[in-house]
């Protein structure tokens, strides 16, 4: 099964670090080349949260890999000199520490990380959540002249329990129409049941992973 890991980060706002973070950014992320087993990684700023814009200053950002196996996520996170050295030349520019979501899926999640808004909705998993995902899929589809890339998966290990969605959208002016869709914005509140709905859209950049 694969394994699409998550990290949601809060930078330090402070422009001196903000500005050293730009700069060393392209060295930072050399981390993660050609480490075993992973897929793709894209990074980006959060710039709506539940359908209201995040100001670009907010020093909100997310991170999106995918594993093969969550064995080769392991193999890499916590202890690897890879991680290590990474987490350790980080921890300067994030205001608290960051810990990994995992969710598995026999599907890959790369398609709607690599699109040009990633729209990521979390839930508690219940008796009818791939009911519903199923229903917000078709209602998209249906009303999109360009249809959006989809990915689900199912929590494990500190997520268990959890639903993950995730859609590619073409652009930011179709994720912003689709906030109008009456009945798509009552089908993602459905989804949660009536429980804690978390949804963000991140303008998300694929950062290059091969040696």
């Amino acid at each position: 099964m694969v394994v699409t890991e998550l990290l949601f980060v809060s930078y330090n706002l402070d422009p001196k670090l903000q500005e050293e973070l730009k700069q060393k950014a392209p060295e930072l992320f050399t981390h993660f080349l050609g480490v075993n087993g992973l897929q793709s990684l894209s990074r980006g700023k959060i710039v709506a949260d539940n359908g209201t814009s995040v100001d670009s200053g907010s020093g909100r950002s997310a991170l999106v890999l995918e594993w093969d196996n969550k064995s080769s996520f392991h193999d890499f996170f916590p202890n690897s000199p890879a991680f290590q050295a990474f987490a350790g030349t980080m921890k300067p520019f994030v205001s608290s520490p960051v810990l990994p979501e995992l969710y598995e899926s026999p599907d890959s999640s790369t398609s709607c990380a690599s699109a040009n808004i990633t729209q990521i909705i979390k839930v508690a998993q219940g008796s009818n959540t791939e009911k519903v995902w199923g229903q917000i899929t078709k209602t998209i589809s249906q009303s999109q002249t360009e249809t959006p890339h989809f990915f689900h998966g199912s929590g494990i290990e500190e997520q268990q329990g959890n639903f993950l969605g995730l859609i590619g959208w073409p652009s930011l002016k179709s994720y912003e129409e689709s906030r109008k869709h009456a009945t798509l914005v009552k089908l993602i509140d459905e989804l949660s049941a009536g429980g804690k709905l978390y949804d963000v859209a991140v303008d998300l950049a694929s950062i290059p992973i091969s040696k």
